[in-house]
């Protein structure tokens, strides 16, 4: 599993850094190589991420299982629509748009720390 944050780490470390993980929906081999401000690139090309709303006083008594953990990679739309056939509560954004969600989060998480 990889949240959002955690898909980002170049920035937060102000080095680059590869995110290997698996398709929560196949199984299949994810690879994102990142630099602090970008994506370097990725594979497989199509690759999407859920997100979910979160609901505010579950994610203070428990940000991994109200958040963190419907927060995933899959290959491509078609691996995400079939993991997320029976749930209302998750949609799918783009490899960018989660790198720009992940960004505006660290922003608002560490506002002291500047790259």
């Amino acid at each position: 599993m990889v949240c959002v944050g955690c898909a980002v780490p170049a920035a937060i470390i102000g080095k680059p850094a590869i995110l290997r993980t698996r398709c929560a929906g196949s199984g299949d081999r994810i690879e994102v190589h990142l630099a602090p401000e970008r994506i370097i690139s990725h594979s497989p090309n199509g690759m999407v991420m859920s997100i979910v709303g979160p609901d505010r006083r579950a994610c203070r008594d428990n940000l991994r299982g109200s958040f963190c953990q419907h927060v995933l990679l899959f290959r491509d739309a078609p691996a995400f629509h079939d993991w997320a056939r029976d749930r209302d509560d998750v949609a799918m954004v783009s490899l960018d748009e989660a790198h720009e969600i992940g960004i505006e989060r660290n922003d608002s998480r560490y506002p002291d720390i500047r790259f």
